[in-house]
């Protein structure tokens, strides 16, 4: 407890104030607690109904938090090494990332993909084996040592939250993006820097924990990493406003397949009145389900 504590006074000393992705500082806060006891602030936004973390870690201390405490906070008792786990990760790349992400691609040959936030690049494996040329992007300096050491990846160490530059504008026909926007301060710009890296006909894949997919794991939905806490209808109505046009989507598992096409609209995911008061209801409706439903009935049964 005494580490965590000395975590938790750390990161509150790396952390600031931040407005909704709508530019709002309008917002109303949740009642609910971190998995890991950090004292984040979780709000909705009251005038387009997104949720988000009203405060959290620093832009300039992020990429330190996941150099240095993200992996053993939230995987420390997982051995990358392990081959359990790497054939799991394995398994699940080839199974769901790759069949979802190549729905809509004519071929594999020729084709270029990269994943930003790729770890020790798992999902990228079958893309190289299938013969794409595979890139990939992190923070973490042991697990991309690992992937290119264990899976011989083209892995590149991500330095100051840059991740694109000018050779890497229009490279790539498809762009993984694997529960990490949920991770991104802004996840406008980070959308729209990974669109600048398309090629013309490219497309983005995007994994994301869905509020409405939260199951009774209620505590473990929120937490310091997260910065943004996405339903399908909102993330769908900011694509949109970035000019991506969905071409296939799971929200049941929050999967999702990205083209660009067309001009960013005004207002990024500025909602009116009902987007508001739908997202206040199934949040309720959620944290009824989950958290005072059960206590009623365990109160009733002490009865």
């Amino acid at each position: 407890m005494a580490d965590r504590s000395a975590l938790r006074d750390l990161l509150d000393r790396h952390s600031e104030n931040r407005p909704c992705i709508c530019g709002s500082t309008t917002r109303l806060p949740l009642p609910v607690e971190d998995r890991h006891n950090l004292g984040i602030e979780v709000c909705l936004c009251l005038s387009c109904g997104h949720i988000y973390v009203g405060r959290g870690l620093s832009e300039s201390f992020t990429p330190i938090f996941y150099e240095k405490h993200y992996r053993d906070l939230y995987y420390g008792s997982e051995d990358r090494e392990d081959e359990a786990v790497k054939q799991r990760k394995l398994k699940k790349a080839a199974e769901i990332v790759h069949p979802f992400a190549t729905s809509r691609q004519a071929d594999d040959s020729g084709r270029r993909v990269a994943e930003w936030g790729c770890s020790s690049g798992w999902n990228l494996v079958p893309f190289r084996d299938a013969g794409w040329t595979a890139v990939g992007f992190d923070y973490d300096v042991n697990y991309v040592a690992f992937g290119i050491e264990n899976f011989g990846l083209d892995l590149r160490l991500v330095e100051g939250g840059e991740h694109t530059s000018p050779e890497n504008r229009g490279a790539y026909d498809l762009i993984i993006l694997n529960h990490v926007l949920e991770h991104a301060i802004d996840p406008i710009q980070m959308l729209q820097r990974l669109s600048a890296m398309l090629s013309d006909s490219g497309q983005l894949y995007i994994g994301l924990p869905l509020i409405e997919n939260m199951d009774s794991s209620w505590y473990g939905h929120f937490h310091i990493a997260h910065n943004h806490y996405f339903s399908a209808a909102s993330f769908e109505r900011l694509a949109r406003h970035l000019g991506f046009r969905v071409l296939d989507s799971r929200p049941e598992v929050g999967d999702f397949l990205l083209t660009r096409a067309g001009q960013e609209t005004k207002n990024p995911a500025l909602a009116g009145p009902m987007e508001v008061f739908s997202s206040i209801y199934a949040f309720y409706g959620l944290w009824y389900s989950h958290r005072m439903r059960p206590a009623i009935a365990r109160r009733l049964g002490q009865g």
